[in-house]
C-alpha cells in the first residue's frame, strides 16, 4: 500500500511538538485502519493535538481517525458506545440528549475521546475518577491487524491508560451516570489560607480547583456540587459564555501579550490581574459548567502528588517561581481526583491530588518546567500527566508504577514487532519487549 505524503508536517495545539510524517491516511472505519497497521511499518493514530508531549508524533504513517465518529447509546444499561475519533464536548451534548452524563470531565472538551483516555485526562473532585477509569472496554487494531475487544483483565486495565502503545484504539464503551447539573460557585480567597483549605474544600466539596497567581496574595477558588438537571437556564449559559470569552481569554489575552514584551513586570502585571479575580455563580448542565474555550495557547506540566503533600508542592513552586524573578504569567491550576486501577494512570492506587504549572505558549518554559519537576514533583513522589510535558525515561518512571510490568507483558503481546513505537514511547516505555527495530519512526 502507498501512503500518501502530507508537505505541511503536523504541529501539536501549543505549537511545541511538530513532526513530518512519511504519510497521512484519513481512515473511515475500522476496516481502513486495520489495513493501513497491516500493510504499514510504523503507525501512529492522530486525535486532536492536545498533548504536550509528542506522543503523537511520527515519521512513519500517521492514522487521522476523525472520521470514527458513530455512537450507540444503551441507556437502559448506562453505557455508550462511541468511535476513537468523536470530540468529548460531542459526546457529552449526546448523552445529554438521553438523560445520561458522563461521570466526570475536564474543563476542555475538544479532545477526541481515544485522545483523552490514552493519557488519562481528567477533571477534579475527590470521589471521582478521569475518564479512562469509566471504560467497560474498548475496540482496538493490534500490531498484527486484527480486531481486538479488551474487555477485563490486565488488557482492559492496560488499554484504559495506553498512551497509544497497544495498538488504533477504533471504539470506547463507557459507563454513564444519570444527567445532573452543577452548580458552581467562584470566589477570590486570601492565597495562603486557600492552599492550606484546598483538601478539606476538595472534601467538602463534589468538584474543587484553584487558579493560584505567582506573585499575587489572592487566587481563585471554584467550588461546586452536583444538582439535579436544572432547566431554562439560558442566561446563565450566555453569562458564562461572555466570561470565558472576555475574561478567560481576551483580557488574560492582553496581560499574557504584555508579559512576553515586558517579562521584569510580570510580578506587577500579576498583582494587576488578580484585582480582576470576582465573585460567580453558575448552574447548568454538567457539561456547560465544565467545559471552556482556550483561545490562549500555552505549555504545560502537571504531576500527580498524593493528597497529603498539595499544599508543600504548590508553595515550593510558587517560592521556586517567586524567588527567582521568574515570568510565569500563567496561574498553577490545583485539582484533586479518585485512586484509580488502570495500570499506567497517574491516580493508581491513591487520592491525588494534580499540580499544573502552566507558560504562555511564545514564552521560554523548559528549564523552568524541569526545575520544578526535579526539585519538588519527582521528591514529593509524582507521577507525570502523559498528556503534559515531562522529561522522565523509563527507568526513572517504573518504581513509580505498581503495574508497570504488567503493562509491558500486554502490550508484548498485542505489539509485539513494536509497530507503534515512536521517540517517545521509546523514551517513556522503552522498546517493546517483544522486539521491534531501532528505527522507531520509520515508515
Amino acid at each position: 500500500m502507498e501512503f500518501p505524503s502530507t508537505a505541511s508536517g503536523w504541529r501539536n495545539w501549543s505549537g511545541s511538538v511538530s513532526a513530518q510524517p512519511a504519510g497521512v491516511v484519513r481512515a473511515r472505519d475500522e476496516r481502513a485502519v486495520a489495513a493501513v497497521v497491516s500493510q504499514a511499518r510504523r503507525v501512529k493514530a492522530l486525535g486532536s493535538g492536545h498533548s504536550f508531549t509528542a506522543i503523537a508524533a511520527t515519521d512513519g504513517v500517521a492514522l487521522d481517525v476523525g472520521a470514527l465518529r458513530q455512537v450507540t447509546v444503551a441507556a437502559d444499561e448506562g453505557l455508550v458506545t462511541c468511535g476513537a475519533g468523536l470530540r468529548i464536548g460531542e459526546l457529552a451534548r449526546t448523552l445529554a440528549a438521553h438523560g445520561l452524563a458522563l461521570e466526570n470531565q475536564g474543563d476542555i472538551d475538544r479532545q477526541t475521546v481515544a485522545g483523552a483516555i490514552a493519557t488519562a485526562t481528567h477533571g477534579t473532585g475527590a470521589r471521582f475518577r478521569s475518564l479512562s477509569a469509566q471504560v467497560e472496554r474498548l475496540r482496538l487494531v493490534d500490531g498484527r491487524g486484527q480486531v481486538r475487544e479488551l474487555a477485563g483483565g490486565d488488557e482492559l486495565a492496560a488499554g484504559r491508560v495506553a498512551l497509544g502503545a497497544l495498538g488504533v484504539v477504533t471504539a470506547v464503551t463507557l459507563r454513564c451516570v444519570p444527567l445532573f447539573g452543577i452548580r458552581r460557585v467562584d470566589e477570590p480567597w486570601e492565597r495562603d489560607r486557600a492552599i492550606a483549605r484546598f483538601p478539606a474544600l476538595a472534601a467538602e466539596s463534589d468538584h474543587c480547583e484553584l487558579f493560584v497567581l505567582p506573585y499575587g496574595r489572592r487566587c481563585l477558588v471554584l467550588r461546586s456540587e452536583r444538582t439535579p438537571p436544572p432547566a431554562g437556564r439560558f442566561a446563565s449559559r450566555v453569562r458564562k459564555r461572555a466570561s470565558d470569552l472576555l475574561l478567560a481569554n481576551g483580557v488574560f489575552a492582553l496581560h499574557c501579550q504584555l508579559a512576553r514584551r515586558a517579562p521584569r513586570a510580570v510580578p506587577r502585571l500579576n498583582r494587576l490581574l488578580e484585582l480582576g479575580f470576582g465573585s460567580a455563580r453558575h448552574h447548568d448542565l454538567a457539561y456547560r459548567v465544565y467545559a471552556h474555550p482556550r483561545l490562549v495557547r500555552f505549555n504545560e506540566m502537571e504531576y500527580a502528588l498524593p493528597l497529603a503533600s498539595v499544599g508543600e508542592a504548590v508553595e515550593r513552586v510558587l517560592a521556586t517561581i517567586e524567588r527567582r524573578r521568574l515570568a510565569v504569567c500563567f496561574p498553577l491550576e490545583v485539582r484533586v481526583g479518585a485512586a484509580e486501577d488502570a495500570l499506567l494512570a497517574p491516580a493508581h492506587g491513591r487520592e491525588t491530588a494534580y499540580v499544573a504549572v502552566h507558560q504562555y505558549a511564545p514564552m521560554p518554559y523548559l528549564e523552568l518546567f524541569a526545575e520544578i519537576e526535579h526539585e519538588i514533583f519527582l521528591p514529593l513522589g509524582g507521577r507525570p500527566h502523559w498528556g503534559k510535558w515531562h522529561s522522565l525515561d523509563a527507568a526513572e518512571l517504573a518504581p513509580r508504577y505498581p503495574g508497570w510490568e504488567r503493562f509491558r507483558a500486554v502490550r508484548a503481546r498485542l505489539d509485539p514487532t513494536g509497530k507503534f513505537r515512536n521517540g517517545y514511547l521509546d523514551r517513556v516505555l522503552g522498546p517493546p519487549a517483544g522486539g521491534g527495530d531501532a528505527a522507531a519512526g520509520a515508515s
